[in-house]
């Protein structure tokens, strides 16, 4: 399978999207204070995705916070992936983070692979919550980043997420497609 060109570049103009319990746009650095709640939590921060980064995410100080943001609005100047806040719509707090990007190469047989790093706060972290995030990102990303396939990870202990990576068609990696444990794609 191949995917179709991005609609738009999201580095050029970030989109925003919305679902039912949350809207998704790019983060910000007042977003801190919100996120600090999530990035300080050693149980949320179980469930995040740092293969391949610098950080293990894990913040105790708003200027911590704000300096992530920081370095995450300059990796999205460049053009290397979009980190976008997860924005209660009830309460107006930023409870979360999706980063997402589509790996240069192509894999034989699907096409270009996107990632998808899903940091939520403990509770966000429901198995109907992460269905809704990945039925927004199976509507919109694909497409925005022109991808045919999405590679999440959830660990072993995840049970909530891997319960909605499952109900939304996401299937265990059991090859050499990336090099670390516990990842799911979804090819459309």
């Amino acid at each position: 399978m191949s995917a179709q060109p991005p609609q738009a570049a999201p580095y050029e103009v970030c989109p925003v999207y919305e679902s039912d319990l949350f809207q998704y746009r790019l983060v910000r650095p007042g977003d801190a204070q919100d996120l600090l709640a999530c990035y300080s939590d050693p149980v949320a921060n179980a469930f995040f995705n740092a293969d391949n980064c610098h950080s293990s995410f894990f913040y105790s100080t708003v200027d911590d916070m704000r300096d992530c943001i920081r370095s995450w609005l300059e990796e999205y100047r460049l053009g290397r992936y979009v980190r976008f806040a997860v924005v209660e719509k009830r309460s107006g707090i930023a409870a979360g983070t999706l980063e997402c990007f589509a790996r240069p190469e192509t894999v034989e047989g699907i096409g270009r692979i996107g990632i998808l790093r899903i940091d939520l706060a403990t509770q966000i972290e429901t198995t109907e919550a992460i269905r809704e995030i990945l039925r927004m990102v199976d509507t919109h990303w694909f497409a925005l980043f022109g991808v045919a396939g999405m590679l999440t990870k959830a660990i072993p202990a995840a049970a909530k997420r891997i319960a909605a990576l499952d109900a939304e068609g996401y299937r265990p990696v059991r090859n050499s497609l990336v090099p670390f444990e516990h990842y799911y794609l979804k090819v459309r």
